[in-house]
């Protein structure tokens, strides 16, 4: 288990296009970590990803001033302990 973004950890610009972030686990940000940079999430599937916080996305704005964008994109089947997906 990752302390920070089991899948992605994002830290910089980035553009995410036609990908699955699928079955992975952490502390924070199970599927995908922002802490800062600007980012697209296009076209992306987010799934089945686990975390105490943020299972399937975190933005994380105590750490920079992350922009996210999530365009055409599905968040599903993501659990935390509290059952939700993205904060």
């Amino acid at each position: 288990v990752a302390p920070t973004g089991g899948g992605l950890r994002v830290f910089a610009d980035l553009q995410c296009t036609n990908s699955t972030i699928s079955g992975n686990s952490a502390d924070e940000g199970g599927g995908v970590h922002f802490g800062s940079g600007t980012c697209q999430v296009l076209d992306t599937t987010i799934a089945f990803n686990t975390a105490a916080l943020g299972a399937g996305v975190r933005i994380d704005a105590s750490l920079g001033n992350p922009q996210v964008e999530l365009r055409n994109s599905i968040l599903a089947s993501n659990l935390t302990p509290s059952g939700t997906s993205m904060n």
